[in-house]
């Protein structure tokens, strides 16, 4: 019997972990309602402690007071807190609620043998994941299920930043395809603004569609006023709104459309705030790498870069989220830092990413899906910044960047020896293979049972080895 932390905010696993005989330590679920859920349909034999993501966040220990584990994990600190602001806006606060999950979670594997970690989730470094970084400390196996495809996760041994082979129902060519081809639906509501009603449906979704999310914000806003009570960040999320359009209106009035003929590199800004390109990186800052960038150009080349169309749907219901402390992660010192650098043009959010991409010499990325498309489709090189988690880091059209005498001598390489880059079918088809292996579709109907065979395989074979 294996004993095991499992941080599963979907509920997609712990039945069939408990059926194959895991006795599970720590639960982690998303919401009060689940964990007592599942204090009523198991015993403490097979779940010893059953949680939810927002009493990790609320947890009290600072009894367990540890200055050597404060320092230890200052990296950790930097992640979560940079995390955290994308609710929190009182740093005070959000270091307390990280000593104290952080003691709280040491204490467990201080009382307690595990045998492995899982994170059925991407390595956001939420506090409820905080067992991923203390176990990687101690030794102990630790795995997370990032979709690093849009439908299809994968399992990253967290201490290797290794994407392990999965067991079963891997990807096929058909679902491949579909992880390149994501349409955002801005139309889709949360469950949070649904009502029991038809009529109350249709009045949420005329109010959404007359002002946004905003507009249902001031009326709970209103309501709560009337009635005394509190509840509601009406206010700071319209302040932010408006810095957002001030933002988007400077964007507009520095960019420009594409010059004919103009050579150049594409460097695509990624969405702020976003997991992939704050604690999923070591590089965790876009005004460096777009500086890096610009230094390693040849005179005669421009850097062109065009912001996320989604960084200015902000007050539409499926990216609320991110409005209310944006501008500590972006604002608009970001685009006048930029207009510093002589080769650098903003480019106009009109115009087509995909022909950007043609015309470019290469393209250049943090992280995503960005390089899967430059090798699979465009046929670019790719420039990525990603760090040690990238699927294809070691593919022949990747320029991987981990210096910036390695960004240098890959541009050069890139106008000296372009051919060296281009893929044959057989190299496409080998990298195909390998993410495939490597991916489980995510409506698999083995999906936890492949996830649970993958890493006991795994675990297995590094014992023998």
């Amino acid at each position: 019997m294996k004993n095991i932390i499992l941080v599963d905010r979907q509920c997609e696993l712990v039945d069939e972990f408990i059926a194959r005989g895991c006795r599970i330590i720590v639960l982690v679920v998303e919401t009060p309602e689940q964990a007592q859920s599942y204090r009523a349909a198991y015993t403490k034999e097979q779940i010893e402690i059953i949680t939810h993501r927002f009493a990790v966040e609320s947890v009290i220990a600072m009894e367990y007071l540890d200055y050597e584990l404060i320092e230890s994990f200052r990296d950790t600190q930097r992640k979560i807190e940079f995390t955290y602001h994308r609710d929190f806006r009182d740093t005070m606060l959000v270091t307390n609620k990280y000593l104290n999950a952080l003691f709280w979670w040491n204490r467990i594997f201080e009382t307690h043998t595990i045998d492995f970690v899982f994170n059925n989730a991407i390595e956001h470094i939420l506090l409820c994941e905080l067992c991923l970084p203390i176990a990687q400390k101690r030794g102990i196996p630790a795995f997370c299920a990032p979709t690093r495809l849009i439908f299809a996760p994968n399992i990253l041994d967290y201490a290797t930043k290794s994407y392990i082979p999965l067991c079963g129902d891997t990807l096929n060519d058909e679902q491949l395809a579909e992880n390149f081809y994501f349409h955002f639906d801005f139309g889709w509501i949360p469950p949070f603004y649904q009502k029991h009603s038809k009529v109350g449906n249709a009045m949420i979704r005329l109010l959404l569609r007359l002002g946004g999310s905003l507009l249902v914000d001031f009326l709970v806003w209103g309501r709560n006023v009337l009635v005394g009570k509190e509840g509601s960040r009406f206010k700071e999320n319209l302040l932010s709104y408006l810095q957002l359009m001030c933002m988007k209106h400077y964007y507009k009035k520095i960019s420009t459309q594409p010059k004919e003929g103009e050579k150049f590199i594409f460097y695509a800004i990624q969405f702020e705030p976003e997991g992939n390109t704050s604690v999923c990186v070591p590089l965790q800052n876009q005004l460096s790498v777009i500086q890096m960038l610009s230094r390693a150009l040849p005179e005669d080349y421009k850097l062109y870069v065009k912001e996320h169309p989604m960084q200015f749907s902000l007050n539409k219901p499926r990216m609320y989220y991110y409005l209310y402390n944006f501008g500590y992660f972006k604002n608009r010192s970001f685009y006048k830092e930029l207009e510093k650098l002589p080769n650098v043009r903003f480019i106009d959010l009109d115009t087509s990413s995909k022909e950007l991409n043609q015309k470019a010499l290469a393209v250049a990325t943090i992280n995503g899906t960005v390089h899967l498309e430059a090798t699979f489709f465009s046929g670019k090189p790719c420039i990525v910044f990603g760090g040690h988690n990238m699927l294809l880091k070691n593919a022949k059209n990747i320029v991987y960047v981990e210096s910036f005498e390695d960004l240098y001598n890959g541009v050069r390489t890139l106008l000296e020896n372009p051919q060296s880059f281009v893929l044959t079918e057989e190299e496409i088809h080998q990298y195909k293979a390998y993410i495939k292996a490597r991916s489980i579709y995510h409506k698999s109907p083995t999906k936890a049972r492949d996830m649970l065979d993958s890493v006991l395989s795994y675990l297995a074979e590094r014992e023998n080895v």
